[in-house]
């Protein structure tokens, strides 16, 4: 039976309504059913559909975003979601013609980076690679409601509007005084135009973070199930909305989680952290479970109340470079190398790379974990390594330190020899600038490098990736409306 990849039609959405159920549950069947009623980013062509005899047996979902770098730009980007296969084709290749030809579909759509939450044993074949770690902050809010109600703060049960928690009983740990109650309510649609403003600057700081704008469906979550709400926080002196915290009821593990939080002050993340405590105390929960970066005056003010911390390595949260130039630092390119002779670097003149727009790029169609690259300064090779290794390194997700450490980044020095051929038969579809060829690749000149200092002053070859590419922490917030 053979195969191809194409856009949906509108036509087949009830199917893949159905193929979603089969294939997983009713969730992801009400989540694709919410984009297509609410997201301007999804068009049928943006659903991507592997068939056989011309039926839809396998979807993967392209939603174009705006991601942010390292560096601190915006660049267009893609989420890859609902990926989903008829259990009867399973196994058979359907599902990965799907994924490839979204990747495919989103390269040539302009995105430079896609990202996802997906199995870390399935997606790296595709060239994601796992980049976004978790910090847990667990809060046992027993203590804190004890020593709260010996102090006389109020800790009984209220409803939303009318709840506070005194701002002056709680200590201002982080260097900002602040007088006057909070009060929590559920979130409004006038307030969402600040919230819009709040995530950008305190949240959507960190590299992989999905831009958003104040469209209500984005802020409210999606599901009817209980427990889940975005709650704001107003002080009262003068009423001004000073933050936002996006939570869950887990009833079965015995805690509120947490899932997304900002504040505008950090003098009043205490007082934030007392009030969700207090709610957490209300609905019978023991803890707290805080899923913030450990940099957020949340996060903070709970440690100060004694919580303790599980760090988690990057697995299910991934990302997939498509183009890499946006992600760098000036002076850096990257280009590929396959089998590291017969193809990937063209002509050098006194070390340095010429004709690089003939040095292949990453052609989407064929990602894999295996692909090799040169990482250059100013034109000069600094180092190769693996695509997961130095997507860790672009994105921030590890230093130069550590992977040079464990061999992943592997440095070139003035010895190193370079491929003196291009492959005569290379086509313009190993490039997604499609390049062209050479007129005459043949043999070309391929001096050693000159030493290190020559190039770049007293400064190492070695020191220039621990210096120009810092680790961070990649962090995705998943929208309330994923929920």
């Amino acid at each position: 039976m053979t195969y191809n990849t194409r856009g949906a039609h509108k036509r087949e959405y009830p199917e893949l309504m159905r193929l979603f159920k089969t294939a997983f549950k009713e969730d992801e069947a009400e989540l694709f059913d919410f984009l297509v009623r609410n997201d301007p980013a999804l068009t049928s062509d943006s659903i991507r559909v592997a068939t056989a005899d011309d039926r839809a047996v396998a979807c993967s979902v392209v939603l174009a975003r705006q991601i942010r770098t390292p560096l601190g730009t915006w660049i267009p980007g893609a989420i890859i979601t609902l990926v989903a296969c008829d259990p009867r084709y399973q196994g058979r290749g359907f599902g990965s013609a799907a994924v490839r030809d979204s990747l495919m579909y989103a390269a040539k759509s302009g995105a430079n980076l896609a990202i996802l939450y997906g199995h870390p044993g399935y997606y790296p074949r595709f060239g994601f690679v796992p980049v976004l770690p978790a910090v847990i902050t667990i809060l046992d809010v027993n203590p804190m409601l004890f020593r709260s109600s010996e102090r006389g703060v109020v800790t009984g049960s209220t409803g939303p509007a009318e709840s506070c928690y005194s701002v002056s009983d709680t200590p201002d740990i982080c260097g900002t005084e602040s007088d006057g109650s909070l009060q929590a309510r559920e979130v409004q649609n006038s307030d969402i135009p600040l919230l819009a403003d709040l995530y950008e600057s305190q949240l959507a700081n960190h590299p992989c973070s999905v831009r958003r704008d104040a469209s209500p469906w984005i802020w409210r979550p999606r599901g009817a199930m209980a427990g889940r709400s975005v709650l704001v926080f107003c002080s009262n002196e003068p009423e001004q909305l000073i933050g936002y915290a996006f939570c869950m009821d887990n009833p079965n593990e015995g805690y509120l989680a947490v899932v997304e939080a900002a504040v505008s002050d950090k003098g009043f993340g205490s007082s934030i952290v007392g009030e969700l405590a207090r709610r957490a105390g209300n609905l019978g929960r023991r803890y707290l479970r805080i899923n913030l970066t450990p940099g957020s005056p949340i996060v903070q003010a709970a440690l100060y109340e004694g919580a303790t911390q599980k760090y988690r390595p990057a697995a299910a949260g991934m990302a997939c470079v498509l183009r890499w130039d946006s992600l760098l630092p000036g002076g850096y390119e990257i280009r590929m190398s396959e089998c590291e002779v017969e193809q990937g670097l063209s002509t050098q003149r006194d070390g340095r790379l010429q004709n690089s727009r003939y040095l292949r790029r990453t052609p989407p169609d064929c990602l894999s974990p295996d692909d090799s690259f040169y990482l250059l300064n100013q034109g000069y090779p600094v180092l190769t390594a693996k695509r997961g290794p130095l997507t860790r390194l672009v994105l921030g997700c590890e230093d130069a330190d550590s992977l040079i450490e464990n061999g992943s980044l592997k440095f070139l020095g003035n010895t190193m020899s370079l491929p003196s051929t291009i492959c005569s038969n290379r086509d313009s579809r190993d490039s997604i600038d499609s390049p062209g060829s050479l007129d005459s690749p043949g043999q070309l000149e391929s001096p050693d490098l000159p030493d290190a200092p020559s190039l770049f002053g007293p400064e190492s070859i070695r020191d220039l990736p621990c210096k120009d590419f810092r680790k961070s922490f990649p962090k995705w917030y998943l929208a309330p409306y994923w929920y």
